[in-house]
């Protein structure tokens, strides 16, 4: 057998144990334009959330469309080694219901994207929030770039012991004139 056929054969087993799982993999690859955050890195870096805490980001859609990836990016100093991000619907100027989420364990420094867990479809002149979870079942501390600059409304959750981003949002008393954070999702 020669070495091409080798390859071949073993990379089509690979290919079929594989298949039906979803096998996710950092990247520093950004795999479209966003429909709803911005793609572009933010100069300062924030103190950072512990396992457990949330942070949720306001943004307006830039674009209609059906979002299937979320991307975010992860500061140098970071060592959460499991990170959440979601994406909520705005009720009365506060994150409000879960729409979709994406995991990451571990993140890599730079920019993150993985698959989200179920596609949602993004209205362009609406109101979300992108959230950013540092999970309890991980460890570290999450660290990254935003920018304090301008009216940005961002929100903690109202309890910092969560394993997972939850169906309803709780605003914590914490809001704070920060953000954006450097996180999008995309088609």
């Amino acid at each position: 057998m020669t070495v091409m056929r080798r390859a071949v054969v073993l990379a089509t087993a690979l290919i079929l144990a594989c298949e039906g799982e979803k096998v996710e993999s950092p990247t520093a690859a950004k795999p479209g334009a966003p429909l709803v955050g911005t793609d572009v890195p933010q100069t300062e870096v924030w103190q950072g959330l512990a396992p457990g805490e949330s942070q949720a980001f306001e943004f307006v859609a830039t674009a209609s469309g059906t979002a299937r990836t979320v991307s975010f990016f992860i500061d140098v100093s970071s060592t959460c080694n499991k990170v959440i991000v979601g994406l909520y619907t705005d009720g009365a100027g506060h994150p409000d219901t879960l729409v979709t989420h994406g995991t990451m364990a571990p993140p890599i420094a730079g920019w993150n994207t993985v698959a989200i867990a179920k596609d949602a479809a993004i209205e362009k002149g609406t109101a979300y929030w992108i959230a950013l979870l540092c999970s309890k079942s991980g460890s570290g501390v999450l660290k990254f770039p935003d920018s304090s600059k301008g009216p940005f409304s961002t929100e903690y959750h109202a309890t910092n012991t969560l394993d997972v981003l939850p169906e309803r949002w709780s605003s914590g008393t914490k809001k704070t004139p920060d953000g954006p954070v450097s996180a999008y999702f995309s088609q």
